[in-house]
C-alpha cells in the first residue's frame, strides 16, 4: 500500500470502527502486531469471531472510492477488548489487546494486504482513542503465540 493511500486512510478510519461488546470467549486467534506506547511493549491479537457482524460486502475498489471521496459510509464492526498482562517471548511483561472481527471477513482479510492494513489501522486508532493510548507504529505482524501475547 503506498504511503499516500495509508495517510488517506489513517485520517479517515476513526468513523470506520463499529465496536461491539468484548467478549473473549469464542474468539479465534489470528495474527498479532507487536508495537509499543510509553509504557512499554504492547500486542494487538487480531482475532475473530462468527458472532460479529460482517462489514457491508464491497469491493477494494468500491472501498478505495468510498475512502477517496471522504465517504463515511462503511463500518467494520469490531470488539476492542480489555488491555490484559501477558509475557513475551523473553519472559517480560507487556500489554495485549484482543481485537476481533467476523470470521468470514478475517478469511477474505487474509488474502488482501488492503485490507488487513485497513483492519490494523482502525483497530490500533480504535485501542488509542478507547483507552487513551499513544502507540507507535507496529514493528512487525505474526501468529499469535498459544495463550495469546
Amino acid at each position: 500500500m503506498n504511503q499516500t493511500l495509508t495517510l488517506g486512510i489513517h485520517k479517515k478510519t476513526t468513523s470506520m470502527l463499529h465496536v461491539e461488546e468484548d467478549n473473549r470467549a469464542g474468539h479465534t486467534s489470528g495474527f498479532c502486531i507487536k508495537t509499543n506506547s510509553a509504557e512499554g511493549k504492547v500486542f494487538i491479537n487480531i482475532c475473530h469471531s462468527p458472532s460479529i457482524p460482517p462489514p457491508a460486502d464491497l469491493t477494494e475498489d468500491e472501498l478505495l472510492q468510498m475512502l477517496e471521496e471522504d465517504q463515511a459510509g462503511f463500518r467494520i464492526p469490531m470488539s476492542l477488548g480489555e488491555p490484559h498482562a501477558e509475557m513475551d517471548a523473553k519472559g517480560q511483561g507487556c500489554t495485549a489487546y484482543d481485537v476481533a472481527v467476523n470470521s468470514d471477513f478475517f478469511r477474505r482479510m487474509q488474502n488482501s494486504d488492503f485490507l488487513r492494513e485497513l483492519v490494523i489501522t482502525i483497530a490500533r486508532e480504535g485501542l488509542e482513542d478507547k483507552y487513551g493510548l499513544q502507540l507507535n507504529p507496529g514493528e512487525g505482524v505474526g501468529p499469535v503465540p498459544p495463550g495469546g501475547a
